[in-house]
């Protein structure tokens, strides 16, 4: 039998004791990523990334310190808490990476805990900061006639000149009848282009003319936009000339949606007033010419004659089918059965196309016996201009009106070219979205006008300022 004295086994067992205590583990902490890349991000931009600070081994970890080094600038920071990492758990750690200047950035985490022979841990950071710049083209939106109560949508190019992806985040408009219809946040791509509508919303048909400015993030700058509608004296006459049919809302065209109706538009039996003179559907079929309670789709068989109509008391007399029932006096020769006789007034008898009143035709005939030939048809020149509608004149009602005559500011096709106020101070004969009227000092050069940036040191007004940089 071994004995083994109480004194030599109690130092055995402290001695085991403290062995134990040398072997314990320690607590141990892991970071993922150990490299944080915030990738390109614009000028002025804020970008967060989250690191995963996780408890691997050991007791709790205590977290004492967490803190950024930059290289340079303090473009990395966090905010500064010292996290709690709960035991086998995880908790996150943001980073801010916020650049004020151009360049590629770094900066260290460091991530302090107790742990005795590794107590830090170490995140590289990096990121990659370019100033945005972007701009709008066109830079005037003209909604052109929009009637009281209706909305119009219209969009504008928004271009990305830049390297890197920006941010749509708003709209600012000078008046509320103008309004950004476009989801936000949107992202404009690096070296793309995004289409952002605007919708105008007319509280009255009075001109409208504004301002409005595209916000992106970044405090990015973009070229300020002029908005305009129901401005037809100031606006190009193309937009103002919907239905393009020579004549813009301020010439006079009552309906600008069809091309059809427009000052000395041929009225025909449809409801509508094509000639714009306030009066529908006057000298067709469905009239009454004459007032006489008749048109001659009710019967009247010359609805130019008061005294003429399916209620008339026959006169025996007269030469005339008076109550339009086909027989004239009751006998009276109407040798071309046209109700009436020569008796009556009938200059040719013998052509039932003519007699007092008939609708005057291009067959070179006096069709309504008012010594007249082919007047109001498309043969005669009815404004006196020297050209008819058959020669080439748009607008025969009109003496200003006619192939060749000069272009003025009115509204108008003048001469028959079909386009309205080319080359006049009404018209943008270089494209860029302004006339004279509206505010372009040159005309001739669409790199000017008011929507134009002002390049330096080229000795041009480019932005019709009136300064020249």
């Amino acid at each position: 039998m071994i004995r083994v004295s109480t004194g030599i086994l109690l130092l055995f067992l402290v001695g085991c004791g403290n062995q134990s205590s040398f072997q314990k583990t320690p607590s141990t902490l892991a970071v993922e990523p150990d490299l944080a890349d915030a990738g390109t991000v614009v000028v002025g931009g804020t970008v967060t990334m989250d690191l995963t600070l996780s408890h691997v081994t050991g007791p709790d970890i205590a977290v004492s310190n967490v803190s950024v080094e930059n290289t340079e600038g303090e473009y990395f920071s966090v905010d500064g808490s010292t996290p709690t990492v709960p035991h086998l758990g995880s908790t996150t750690v943001t980073v801010t990476y916020a650049p004020t200047a151009e360049g590629y950035h770094q900066g260290d985490l460091t991530i302090t805990y107790n742990n005795e022979e590794s107590p830090t841990l170490t995140v590289l950071l990096r990121g990659h900061a370019l100033t945005g710049s972007a701009r709008v083209r066109p830079g005037l939106l003209d909604f052109g006639a929009v009637d009281t109560g209706d909305s119009k949508a219209l969009s504008v190019e928004l271009v990305n000149d830049g390297g890197v992806d920006l941010t749509v985040t708003g709209a600012s408009f000078s008046t509320g009848e103008f309004a950004l219809a476009l989801t936000t946040p949107a992202t404009l791509p690096a070296d793309g282009t995004l289409e952002v509508p605007i919708e105008f919303t007319a509280s009255s048909t009075d001109a409208m003319d504004a301002t409005g400015e595209l916000l992106l993030d970044g405090n990015v700058t973009v070229s300020e936009l002029i908005l305009r509608a129901n401005d037809c004296e100031r606006g190009d006459p193309s937009v103002y000339d919907a239905d393009g049919d020579g004549y813009t809302v301020c010439g006079q065209d009552c309906d600008d949606d069809d091309a059809s109706a427009h000052p000395g538009g041929e009225e025909v039996a449809n409801g509508r007033d094509e000639d714009c003179d306030g009066i529908i559907d006057e000298g067709t079929s469905a009239y009454d010419d004459d007032a006489d309670g008749f048109s001659e789709d009710a019967g009247d068989c010359n609805d130019g004659d008061y005294d003429v109509n399916p209620a008339e008391n026959e006169d025996l007399t007269n030469g005339v089918d008076d109550d339009c029932d086909g027989v004239v006096d009751q006998g009276t020769l109407d040798n071309d059965a046209d109700g009436y006789s020569e008796p009556g007034g009938d200059c040719n008898d013998d052509e039932p196309t003519v007699f007092p009143g008939a609708q005057e035709l291009a067959d070179g005939l006096d069709n309504d016996c008012d010594g007249l030939v082919d007047e109001g048809t498309s043969v005669a020149d009815d404004d006196g201009d020297g050209l008819s509608e058959a020669d080439g004149d748009c607008d025969d009602t009109d003496a200003t009106v006619y192939t060749g005559a000069p272009e003025v500011a009115d509204g108008v096709d003048n001469d028959c070219d079909g386009a309205v106020d080319e080359g006049t101070d009404n018209a943008d004969d270089d494209g860029d979205g302004f006339t004279e009227n509206g505010g372009d000092c040159d005309d001739s050069n669409a790199a000017v006008s008011p929507a134009a940036a002002e390049v330096p040191r080229n000795g041009v007004d480019d932005d019709c300022d009136g300064v020249t940089s």
